[in-house]
């Protein structure tokens, strides 16, 4: 097993693996202990009038105490209590800013002959974006001479709590550099320590920027220092500040059981040893003054006295800190680099009333437990039982399980609690499963889905176990979540272990002419099951039903195929019977186990049966490395069999490359992988996944591999595939063909030539397409209908965090062609669009641009990543980027300025089917669109369509010369970048040098979307002298949109847009009075950034019902995307009768012995739908309910529907909604 950023943990027989990000798995290698050591760093505060008083207003420069805030408090005391039952509510947190090195600088002397001789002390210092705290010893890496001795660790020295880390190193044989010591880039790493922002805690950005060898800092071992001629001691560290560092409650006071915190602030950091204590003076009484103990702050500047309120502490002045009363009480306090003991005088401070005491209020509560979500979707997946095949690594998702009611950090540990813990070789808790533990080691952000994976032995012969194994062994697995305090919560499941049963289904998903039902094992292809042995039964969605006949049966490891004679429709209800038959069973292949029995009624899937123009609705989770999906894919045959190309005799020669000669294999594939600019950086992986695909095992197959950007190449032809590296088709030479950066990402090319590959081979009768791309610049819409004609099927990739806004083309094609699409995580992708720079509105950026006696550029990025393909070509124009360009003129045509002028230019990418043949190259790349003027800039939507990649030296170039042309006479010139990202090829030098050289001329960079290089961009507006923004993004359009037709109702529901900071959603809808028009847009109530569906009630049955959503991110409008259905009366006739802060509810019984139980879900008339609740105890014949706990004179509307089925294969009626008022009893 390969294991990457885990920490292993032992077990008597099974191996368990943590997995985490690479932040969690060093918090659990250093322990809870140095989580919890945040040391606290004050530095110096002056005022004009010398050292600042405790009722002095002042900004502290150290991390101050912040837990979560004070409740309200009851007293026995004087003063009036608090409502218990009001606590205060917890403050919305602030976003996080993350501290990054701002300079780099040798800040030691290396006197007067430039050089350090042996036991001199070289000293590096980071400059931080804000003060940091440090444990432990990070280090950072210098270069003396390229020789054994260069590279040396400069080790910590001091600095935590400020913004400045000192980093030193002492010069010792044979240190040696005649060119000076270099700093090497990005080599500060923590080992084994922590450096995190003073203020938020949060960790900081390990990268910086380098220097070069200097020879002011020469290194010389072989010299001794000249003896000093006196000694003079090094000075004691001495007290600057004192300071109350800890947070009171609201009311300004501390409570019995809550820390009152000082800091002393030391001149340089020192080392505490034992228990130095600290007097601190309540009211002048016998419980007056107390003792502060040492908390914390060895190795730091900035050292912490604690003390914890206890009866009978009170103090209705606030505490003092009392002068010159630190002692060492048996401990010591000495500098860290002399060792030097500290003066130990130091000032007080007065009595503060922002600090008082009163023993008599009541605790903060204490710290709660987390919780079990047992209304979470996946609870029931978990704690049921799933099947766990021998040798296959499978798992239970317990993600959205645990909530803590503190909103503390949990982290999560995995055992196996029942079962025979020696079945198991590996199991593993994370995010990505074992497959992919690779990705561990990258930077790149992914979704955490909180996953136990387990893979059970397959090697052992289990027959000789002792004592002898059931037949069916279940092992079970519990996952515990702890806070940090240490209290827990855990969830167990079982996992079924079949070694010797039958093959069950755990999948049944039909395209339009194929169902394919896949097993928990590799199922017996010799016999395979008759097609006779298979019925397959349809309800239409008017009502009526029939069966279809299947016509063939395939058998593929675990998938069997159903091949239908009459297509599926969208809107069916499609369900499989079997009958067994004794010489052609549904068995293992392996040895041993049973056949599968009869079974009836398994549910299909048919979410991929669309109707045309339908978005698909495809599986969009992650499945782990590219190999494996790649693997995945080829061995996976299509649900049809291709049609055989017409023409030509057989055995005849086709195209170079084409099978001729050979009529043994079956199936053909062709691999079609992007090589475009953007793939930059994860060919390593292409490569690796293709290697993959090399070792696999595929008998009677024909294989072909091209290669495509903004054209294609054909690497090679179809070819009989062999795990042969060195003659078969696959040789390293032509994996390694990928890393071109051929422009831009264009599907129609490469997807002609694998057509034309397969059309020319006469004799696979199964013919399909694996396409792997990151991106997309165009529609292929005439080559995939043709593909499809001849029956080839399209399996489809996308590949990275910047494909998920361009998925949707490449889901339809493999829907329509009876495909299946994957996604994948590009390893490559890092957190790299830093530095965090507040969003602006587009319009107050552009607005900003235009100035007086000023002509301005509008510089607009044409390449399709900026238009989010495939919601609309405009949508996104339209939303942000029109008005803001109108914003902008309209400002240029003020009478309150003078001499503003405006600008509109655009620049393309090669190639463009868009652009005029007849132009030349340069005019293909960049595009005037408005000349420099005063004039509005009118904008032809047709304009905008997206032209390709992006070419941004070539613009800018232009740009340059258009702002600068003698027609332009504005005394400033400027260029307004507007880009979503940068090119394969980088903006010379030489470009940004002519913005950078002409004083007249500025560069502003405007990065609009996530997707944008942040860092790349803000560099070239620096180095021009321009300004940096970043500007606000539309929301993603509702991915996986659709309508379901209820009774009167429709639901509405779309995927998890995993983007926190949507705020809500919008719906509208087609209204049909006296004329036919969209309302107006309405808020979806109670809607956030996880909703995923809302029920509309009210509406006609019988007619088509129209409406569309979109999400909103603050105040920017996301895009909407349409759907229709048509409701219709499900019989139930659900009433409602109003009680007593209750709603009473029936309903016809259905006559449907199918039904498990029914659920509901209630909203209030401005509130959001309640999740669905089961109604307990119900069952088929139920035909009633109470709902309780309303409130009353509050209308409620509650939704109805029937459940079919458990577990994964359930299916839900038609939803019904009624509206009532609950009223308490009229008392006369």
């Amino acid at each position: 097993m390969r294991l990457f950023g885990c920490v292993l943990f032992s077990a008597p027989r099974y191996r368990v693996y943590a997995l985490a990000p690479l932040a969690l798995a060093v918090a659990l290698a250093l322990g809870l202990a140095v989580l919890l050591a945040s040391a606290l760093s004050p530095t110096a505060i002056s005022r004009a009038n010398g050292p600042p008083d405790l009722g002095d207003a002042f900004t502290l420069p150290f991390k101050l105490e912040q837990g979560r805030p004070a409740p309200a408090r009851s007293s026995s005391g004087p003063r009036q209590p608090s409502n218990p039952a009001t606590p205060a509510p917890d403050p919305a947190p602030a976003p996080r800013s993350v501290p990054s090195v701002m300079r780099v600088a040798v800040t030691s002397d290396a006197g007067d002959d430039d050089t350090y001789l042996l036991g001199e002390t070289i000293r590096i210092t980071l400059t931080f974006s804000e003060a940091v705290e440090v444990t432990g010893t990070p280090r950072l890496k210098i270069d003396m001479d390229p020789a054994d001795w260069g590279e040396k660790w400069a080790a910590y020295a001091g600095g935590g709590g400020t913004d400045s880390l000192t980093f030193s190193h002492t010069v010792v044989e044979p240190n040696y550099s005649t060119q000076g010591i270099a700093v090497l880039e990005d080599t500060l790493e923590l080992n084994g320590g922590t450096i995190r922002s003073a203020s938020s805690q949060t960790d900081v950005d390990l990268s910086h920027t380098g220097l070069g060898h200097n020879a002011a800092h020469r290194v010389d071992w072989q010299q001794a220092p000249s003896a000093p001629t006196t000694t003079t001691p090094a000075p004691a560290p001495t007290v600057p500040f004192v300071a109350v560092s800890s947070v009171p409650g609201v009311d300004g006071s501390y409570a019995l059981g809550e820390t009152i915190r000082v800091t002393l602030s030391f001149s340089e950091a020192v080392i505490v040893t034992g228990s130095p204590r600290l007097a601190i003076d309540m009211d002048p009484a016998d419980w007056g003054t107390k003792w502060a103990g040492y908390e914390r702050g060895s190795g730091t500047s900035g050292i912490s006295f604690a003390h914890t309120v206890v009866e009978p502490n009170f103090s209705s002045q606030g505490i003092a800190v009392v002068a010159n009363s630190l002692e060492l009480n048996g401990g010591t306090i000495r500098s860290a680099s002399s060792q030097v003991d500290a003066d130990l005088s130091h000032d007080g401070r007065e009595h503060a009333p922002s600090h008082k005491v009163d023993w008599q209020l009541s605790p903060p509560p204490p710290n709660r437990a987390p919780v079990v979500n047992t209304e979470s979707q996946n609870y029931q997946r978990f704690v049921n039982e799933q099947n766990a095949p021998r040798g296959v690594l499978v798992s239970k998702v317990f993600a959205g399980l645990f909530s803590d009611p503190d909103g503390d950090k949990l982290t999560y540990t995995v055992s196996i609690t029942d079962g025979r813990a020696e079945l198991v070789d590996d199991l593993v808790i994370g995010s990505w499963g074992r497959s992919d533990l690779l990705a561990a080691q990258s930077r790149a952000p992914r979704e955490a889905s909180q996953r136990v994976f387990i893979e059970v032995d397959d090697e052992d012969d289990w027959d000789a176990i002792e004592p002898a194994l059931a037949a069916r062994p279940v092992i079970s697995v519990t996952v515990t979540a702890t806070d940090p305090t240490g209290l827990s919560a855990s969830i167990s499941g079982d996992f079924l272990i079949h070694w010797e049963s039958h093959p069950e289904v755990v999948s049944a998903v039909a395209s339009e002419q194929a169902i394919e039902l896949t097993f928990d094992t590799a199922v017996e292809a010799d016999p395979a099951p008759t097609a006779e042995q298979f019925t397959v039964n349809v309800v239409n969605a008017d009502g009526t039903a029939g069966t279809i006949a299947v016509t063939s049966v395939s058998v593929n490891g675990a998938v069997v195929t159903l091949n239908l004679a009459t297509a599926l429709a969208a809107g069916q209800a499609v369900t499989v019977d079997y009958a067994h038959d004794d010489g052609t069973p549904l068995k293992r292949a392996a040895e041993g186990g049973d056949h599968t029995p009869n079974f009836t009624g398994q549910a299909i899937d048919i979410s991929q049966v669309g109707l045309p123009g339908e978005p698909a609705s495809l599986n969009r989770g992650y499945r782990g490395e590219l190999g494996e999906v790649l693997v995945e894919l080829s061995l996976r045959r299509p649900a049809r069999a291709a049609s055989r190309a017409r023409g030509g005799a057989s055995g005849a020669s086709g195209p170079s490359g084409t099978s001729s000669g050979n009529s043994s294999h079956t199936t053909s594939i062709v691999y079609v992988i992007d090589d475009s600019g953007s793939m930059d950086g994860d060919f390593p992986e292409v490569r690796t996944a293709l290697e993959d695909v090399r070792d696999t095992t595929m008998a009677n197959t024909k294989v072909a591999l091209i290669k495509f950007g903004t054209g294609a190449t054909t690497v090679f032809g179809l070819t009989d595939h062999s795990t042969d590296a060195s003659s078969g088709p696959w040789t390293d030479a032509r994996i390694n063909a990928f890393g071109g950066k051929l422009g831009g990402t264009y599907y129609t090319a490469p997807l002609q030539n694998a057509k034309a590959l397969l059309d020319a081979d006469t004799v696979a009768t199964n013919k399909k397409i694996i396409f792997l791309t990151d991106g997309q610049k165009d529609r292929p819409i005439f080559t995939v209908e043709a593909i499809i004609r001849a029956g080839i099927v399209v399996d489809t990739i996308g590949f990275g965090d910047h494909y998920s806004e361009n998925f949707g083309i490449i889901e339809a094609i493999a829907s329509d062609s009876g495909g299946v699409y994957r996604a994948v995580n590009k390893p490559s992708q890092g957190t790299t669009n830093s530095p965090a720079v507040t969003a602006s509105h587009m319009s107050d950026i552009l607005k900003g641009a235009v100035a007086d006696n000023t002509a301005t550029l509008f510089l607009v990025d044409k390449s399709f990543s900026v238009y989010d393909l495939p919601f609309s070509l405009y949508d996104k124009n339209k939303l942000v980027l029109h008005p803001a360009l109108n914003d902008a003129a309209a400002k240029a045509g003020d009478t309150d300025g003078a001499g503003r002028q405006v600008g509109l230019a655009m620049f393309l990418g090669e190639h463009s089917s868009f652009i005029d043949a007849e132009k030349t190259p340069d005019l293909q790349k960049y595009e005037g669109v408005h000349a420099i003027g005063s004039s509005s800039l009118a904008l032809d939507p047709w304009r905008f369509i997206p032209t390709g990649s992006t070419d941004l030296d070539h613009a800018l170039s232009q740009a340059f010369l258009t702002v600068t042309d003698s027609s332009v006479t504005a005394t400033s010139k400027r260029v307004v970048l507007i880009t979503d990202g940068i090119s394969a090829v980088d903006v010379q030098t030489a470009t940004l040098d002519s913005y950078k050289n002409d004083s007249s001329v500025t560069l502003d960079v405007v990065a609009w979307g996530d997707h944008a290089d942040r860092v790349k961009l803000k560099e070239w507006a620096d180095s021009a002298g321009g300004n940096f923004s970043v500007a606000k993004n539309p929301p993603a359009w509702p991915r996986g949109f659709q309508i379901t037709a209820g009774d009167k109702t429709y639901t509405m529901s779309w995927d998890d847009a995993r983007d926190s900071a949507i705020t809500k959603y919008q719906y509208q809808v087609w209204v049909r009075e006296t004329t036919f028009a969209w309302s107006e847009w309405m808020d979806i109530p109670g809607s956030g950034a996880t909703t995923t569906w809302h029920i509309v009630t009210g509406v006609p049955n019988g007619k088509v019902q129209f409406a569309q959503v979109r999400a909103v991110r603050g105040d920017v409008l996301g895009p909407s995307i349409q759907w229709s259905g048509r409701p219709m009366s499900s019989g139930m006739d659900l009433t409602a009768t109003a009680g007593d802060a209750e709603i009473a509810l029936s309903w016809n019984d259905p006559s449907d012995s199918t039904i498990t139980k029914y659920q509901y879900t209630q909203r209030t008339e401005d509130g959001g739908w309640s999740d669905w609740t089961d109604i307990a105890g119900s069952s088929a014949t139920t035909t009633s309910h109470t709902v309780t706990s309303l409130t009353n004179d509050a209308a409620y509307t509650i939704a109805l529907r029937a459940v079919q089925g458990t577990g994964d294969t359930k299916t839900y009626g038609p939803v019904s909604a009624v509206t009532a008022t609950p009223s308490a009893p009229s008392s006369g």
